[in-house]
């Protein structure tokens, strides 16, 4: 029987040498396969069912347009929407605005859908919209932030220009007529 509880008490210990190092092979083995599993930006987007009154106070515009270009770029995307009613801020005739790349972060593409209500966050110089509240309907608009107005046209645009171009050109004008004066200065004989 002593050589039976020798035999019993060896298989024991070879059985806890074994189970020591399988348990941190097994760790390990877990641990590389989380550590290289390939990691996928997380995305979820979903949206209060809140009216665009709730919304109204953060927005920096507000107008009906049409898509007419998508430029993708890396998770963004630069919306560009040809304006046709202005209902809240600053909006010329074309313009552009931030939204993510991807629907299940929240971004649109309203390519194809025709005149659409738009909301923007953010400030003028950088607006972005989401699917929070991305579109919405022209009257609802209207009831929250008053009646619309046509963006301005290129008109306003190219008078801008146009005096901008005169600026600069009456600038280079003094700048030359000074620069031709002080050469005829140094020129002429000290005395004269």
């Amino acid at each position: 029987m002593r050589d039976r509880i020798d035999d019993l008490d060896i298989q024991r210990r070879i059985v806890r040498c074994f189970r020591a190092p399988t348990s941190v092979l097994v760790a390990a083995l877990i641990a590389v396969t989380v550590v290289s599993a390939p990691a996928d930006p997380a995305h979820a987007c979903s949206c209060d069912d809140q009216p665009l009154v709730a919304y109204a106070d953060e927005a920096i515009a507000a107008f009906v347009g049409r898509q007419i270009d998508r430029d993708v770029q890396d998770e963004s995307a630069e919306l560009t929407f040809d304006v046709e009613e202005v209902f809240l801020g600053e909006v010329p005739a074309a313009f552009r605005v931030r939204t993510a790349a991807d629907g299940d972060a929240c971004g649109v593409d309203l390519d194809g859908f025709g005149s659409v209500g738009v909301v923007a966050f953010g400030s003028l110089e950088a607006p972005t919209v989401g699917a929070c509240p991305m579109t919405v309907p022209r009257g609802q608009l209207e009831s929250v932030f008053g009646s619309g107005t046509a963006p301005p046209t290129d008109d306003v645009t190219t008078t801008s220009n146009t005096a901008a171009r005169a600026t600069l050109i009456g600038l280079l004008l003094v700048v030359l007529v000074a620069g031709a004066v002080l050469v005829h200065h140094r020129r002429r004989p000290e005395g004269v």
